[in-house]
């Protein structure tokens, strides 16, 4: 297979606003294109005998993707009429404001694996596979990643086989190894340099270069290795059904960057540091509610809980004395709040170990919670506030068909994610703010509730600069998709010989969320500008010939 895809990126920046008046204009464009060409070949082999059944297949595979691009910004314009399509109006280029780039990595693969089920109940799969990338280094270009895994079909056996409220049952268990080459780009692992400056030659300006990458041959791949184990269900004619799912994935070998000694000319070095594991689990449950004529109803549900923890942390970078060598991969540590101060006396009146805790707090400002009761506020305060993973994920849907008519909703939500209601409090500035601030202290506001804008000296001592005045447990259920669809009844087609099947649909994409978060949509990550996910109405039709 071959993939072409081709991004053009225009902007203009008017003299007319304030973000273009200084250089009397901006101007940019830039392409951006990627080639991929796929290759495989695949070799399949089945065989039954007797109670035997084998299923073999072979693959081979190669990947190789090019990709290019360049920009150009230029400023300085005495017009505003171009826009972007007459660079050379522009009197200002400045170096480093022509930039292009050229990556092309490649991907060999190669598989074999072997399925082996015996009587339908004991079902062994084999996995041998090789890979071979150009990100890593020469000494590593390959690896090797086997996995293996078993099933038993309970259901199959005499003790179960005449259980009519059983359909399926089903234990499974899984090892594997699979490889990461994705976590670094292109040539990280090869001795680079870089355009870095311009200096002047004989009076001729000269572009200097310098090293930006040191070479690093025993780059090898990220490794991912998972144990798991599950269960598959169906009862009652499989109208129930469902599995649970229990993992444990162990990355080894990061693909990262470490520092490197200052008085070197490069600053990091891509290497193998450190390891990961997750742990978690998975229910999926799928329901066929009514089965009639003209009446049909499915339902499913699913949730699922992982947690994820260093096993070894990169030993050349060093951590901040309160992290866990062990811990979360996105704690969250700060200090505790109680509340702000209103007046002075109250400052005076927040003591701890028999010393005004914030002696030089002002009216406005926050209270901190003196946690190990020294009367003082410092590293020692500093505890876990918890951390940016969610408590769980979650999945209903339905499907409700009545005659040609169906209707399906999806929907999904997160439960117990911490998140920032910074939105709601951007400040005060040249931009539009939330009605919230009218909920900050001031003197003409004695009773607000979010801190003021005196200087906050005790803050300053907090080396997290995260304390939990705003941060909350969110929860959220968005409805992704409801879709009505009308099937055109098979008669009238067969009639009118049009096709074998066709249909039209109304499709409402993200329609609703139940939440108990104040700002804009707690998905996004940087809640003091989001975009949020828009609603959207698809009309369309299906037709099958």
């Amino acid at each position: 297979s071959y993939t072409y895809n081709v991004k053009e990126n225009k902007k203009y920046i008017p003299s007319s606003i304030k973000a273009g008046l200084s250089n009397r204009g901006e101007a940019y464009r830039g392409d951006n294109k990627s080639q991929s060409m796929l290759a495989n070949l695949m070799l399949t082999y089945k065989k039954g005998f007797g109670k035997h059944y084998i299923n073999a297949l072979g693959l081979a595979e190669v990947q190789r993707v090019t990709n290019t691009g360049f920009g150009s910004t230029v400023h300085g314009f005495s017009t505003d009429d171009f826009l972007y399509n007459n660079l050379q109006a522009g009197a200002v280029l400045k170096w480093g404001d022509n930039t292009s780039y050229y990556n092309n990595p490649s991907l060999a693969s190669f598989m074999a694996r072997v399925n082996y089920s015996y009587a339908d109940k004991y079902i062994v799969t084999v996995n041998a596979r090789t890979d071979g990338s150009s990100k890593v280094g020469e000494n590593n270009k390959w690896a090797f990643f086997p996995s293996a895994s078993l099933a038993w079909v309970l259901k199959e056996e005499a003790f179960l086989k005449d259980v009519d409220m059983i359909s399926n049952l089903k234990l499974r268990v899984g090892y594997g190894l699979a490889g990461n080459q994705d976590a670094i780009s292109s040539y990280n692992s090869l001795p680079l340099m870089s355009p870095n400056g311009t200096t002047t030659v004989n009076g001729l300006p000269v572009v200097t270069m310098g090293v930006t990458r040191n070479y690093n041959p025993d780059l090898k791949w990220e490794t991912d290795i998972t144990v798991n184990a599950g269960i598959d269900f169906g009862f009652f004619d499989d109208r129930l059904t469902g599995s649970v799912d229990y993992y444990v994935r162990t990355a080894k070998d990061l693909l990262n960057f470490t520092p490197l000694p200052v008085t070197g000319m490069v600053g990091n070095i891509a290497k193998n540091v450190g390891s990961t594991r997750s742990k978690g689990i998975e229910v999926a449950l799928k329901g066929t509610v009514i089965d009639k004529k003209d009446w049909t109803l499915t339902a499913y549900a699913n949730v699922s809980q992982n947690r994820s923890k260093w096993v070894e942390r990169n030993p050349e970078v060093a951590i901040s004395p309160w992290l866990d060598e062990k811990d979360d991969i996105s704690p969250i540590y700060g200090w505790k709040t109680n509340g702000i101060f209103h007046s002075l006396e109250e400052i005076q009146a927040y003591t701890s170990n028999g010393k005004v805790l914030q002696p030089d707090a002002k009216p406005g400002n926050l209270k901190y919670v003196d946690v190990n009761g020294d009367g003082v506020m410092d590293d020692g305060d500093i505890v876990k506030l918890g951390t940016w993973d969610p408590k769980a994920n979650f999945g209903l849907g339905a499907s409700l068909r009545f005659r040609n008519w169906m209707l399906d909703i999806d929907t999904y939500g997160v439960l117990g994610k911490k998140a920032y209601d910074s939105w709601n409090f951007r400040g005060i500035g040249d931009d539009n703010t939330s009605v919230r601030v009218k909920d900050v202290w001031t003197s003409y506001n004695p009773t607000g509730w979010y801190p003021g804008i005196a200087a906050d000296v005790t803050g300053g001592n907090n080396k997290t600069g995260t304390h939990d005045f705003t941060l909350k447990n969110v929860h959220f259920w968005r409805f992704k998709d409801i879709k009505l669809t009308y099937m055109l009844p098979e008669k009238f087609l067969k009639r009118n010989k049009i096709a074998s099947d066709a249909s039209v649909f109304v499709d409402l994409q993200n329609t609703l969320m139940l939440t108990n978060y104040e700002g804009l949509d707690p998905e996004m990550e940087i809640n003091c500008a989001p975009f949020p996910i828009p609603f959207t109405v698809v009309l369309g039709v299906n037709i099958n010939f």
